[in-house]
């Protein structure tokens, strides 16, 4: 929010400005949105060891909900192979 003008950023507004800065900095080959950031932060969290419960309550999801593991939730090769390493 813009305290001063007294308006809010849209969302729309923040994926011009992500794709702007994947244009320039080529962070990625593919699409960049503030979505696709909220999934990689819930990643990152389960990676990282996080309780679900805690993961669930920073993300606004209703406890016991399946969502944030379900459908929020990718694996990355790095981290695949960190854990299958687990095993020898």
């Amino acid at each position: 929010m813009d305290y001063k003008k007294d308006f809010y950023i849209t969302p729309c507004e923040i994926n011009s400005y992500l794709k702007r800065i994947n244009d320039k900095y080529q962070i990625t080959t593919s699409s960049i949105h503030s979505h696709r950031l909220r999934h990689t932060f819930i990643t990152r969290c389960v990676e990282n060891g996080i309780n679900q419960k805690v993961i669930q309550n920073l993300v606004g999801h209703v406890k016991g909900s399946t969502i944030t593991s379900d459908v929020y939730t990718s694996v990355s090769d790095d981290f695949m192979i960190k854990e299958l390493q687990k095993m020898s």
